[in-house]
């Protein structure tokens, strides 16, 4: 986890080219925004093990583009107007999430690119009684509900399925 290691795939993130993503159905460009968003959060410093995470998974960037067949849209209410896509796709078995981003008018370019957590899947378990709680009703007769909360539990999935 070097710096050495974070120079050279800086290098090979600015060695991209423009591509087409057909989930958009628009040209995708690889700006200084998308890098330093790699290693800046809010204008501060990301931790260096997280900016070498996400220095690996630049390589691939371009195979998410151009195979997602679906593309989440999200717009911002700031100003300046900002419109982000989110893409997902499947590579060497691990699920590979890219943002998209565009400013006002502007070109969409890379903003972001993560690995999608599988230990973060939550699922429901079991349904537990917390309370009878007392309604009043209408003319005074009075009712018992039964109450339940979800017990929700974080684990991996692959836990789960096998």
């Amino acid at each position: 986890m070097s710096k050495e290691y974070i120079q050279e795939k800086s290098k090979e993130y600015k060695k991209l080219k423009p591509c087409f993503c057909p989930a958009i159905g628009e040209e995708i460009h690889f700006t200084a925004d998308g890098l330093h968003h790699l290693k800046y959060k809010k204008r501060r410093p990301r931790k260096h093990k997280d900016v070498h995470y996400r220095m690996t998974l630049i390589e691939y960037i371009p195979y998410v583009l151009e195979k997602a067949t679906v593309a989440t849209k999200e717009l911002d209410k700031g100003k300046p107007r900002n419109v982000l896509w989110s893409l997902e796709a499947t590579v060497d078995g691990k699920i590979i999430k890219v943002i998209l981003r565009q400013q006002g008018n502007g070109k969409i370019h890379f903003f972001s690119v993560m690995q999608k957590n599988k230990k973060k899947d939550i699922m429901p378990l079991f349904f537990v009684p917390i309370a009878h709680i007392r309604i009043l009703c209408e003319g005074g007769a009075c009712a018992h509900r039964l109450s339940y909360i979800y017990i929700i539990f974080s684990y991996r999935a692959s836990t789960f399925y096998s």
